[in-house]
């Protein structure tokens, strides 16, 4: 009786026992592994276009505040030009290209016989240095210094120009027009032209073997800075 108690209570013992066993050796469920991706965004901030504007700087031309400035500087480059006809070379020069305003210039013209032969040219006027062999004229008029205020008298001259012979006039010129009276240049009041070119003209006439009037003529710039 004693035995089968006791075998009883060994059963009941072992079952408990496997039974904790069996409850401590369940095995849980694996959870789930929750992967979390942060991601993060690049700010694309954009940098502000700075526009570069280029202002020009205007160029600025200084201009003569009296009649006889000389604040522009002129190259060192001669004026000459030259034409010829039938063994006659006409020439003109100055000792600069550019004049300055309100300043007088001088201008030399020339006529060169370049034949064998003798030729003869007429012209008028009554007294020396009148400029009247070659006729030099700038328009609109400039001031002849030489002749300025003089008398015209009239008189025919015959002259002769030999074979190889240059004939050479002189003159002074300024680049205005007189107002006043009288025939002192100094006492007059000058308009003075403005900077620009003007167009200047010499004349040279002269007679050919039968008589015929000739006549040679050259255009030439001055240019007034």
């Amino acid at each position: 009786m004693k035995r089968l108690i006791c075998l009883a209570l060994a059963l009941v013992f072992a079952g408990m026992v496997l039974a904790f066993a069996g409850c401590s050796g369940e095995e849980k469920p694996d959870e789930p592994t929750v992967t979390t991706e942060t991601t993060t965004e690049a700010s694309t901030t954009e940098a502000p276009t700075i526009e570069i504007t280029t202002t020009e700087v205007p160029s600025i031309t200084s201009k003569p505040t009296t009649a006889n400035s000389t604040s522009k500087t002129r190259p060192a480059i001669t004026m000459n030009k030259e034409t010829e006809k039938d063994g006659l070379a006409l020439r003109v020069s100055t000792a600069y290209q550019h004049q300055y305003t309100g300043e007088p210039f001088t201008l030399t013209a020339s006529i060169t016989n370049t034949t064998d032969k003798d030729i003869t040219y007429l012209f008028g006027g009554g007294q020396p240095n009148e400029h009247l062999e070659i006729r030099v004229r700038i328009e609109p008029e400039f001031i002849d210094m030489d002749t300025f205020g003089n008398p015209y008298i009239y008189n025919m001259n015959v002259e002769t120009l030999k074979a190889g012979e240059t004939f050479t006039e002189s003159i002074r010129f300024l680049p205005g027009t007189a107002s006043g009276s009288g025939r002192d240049l100094s006492t007059q009041e000058i308009d003075w032209y403005p900077a620009g070119e003007y167009a200047g003209t010499a004349t040279f006439r002269w007679h050919n073997d039968a008589g015929q009037s000739q006549e040679l003529s050259l255009e030439f710039p001055v240019i007034l800075i």
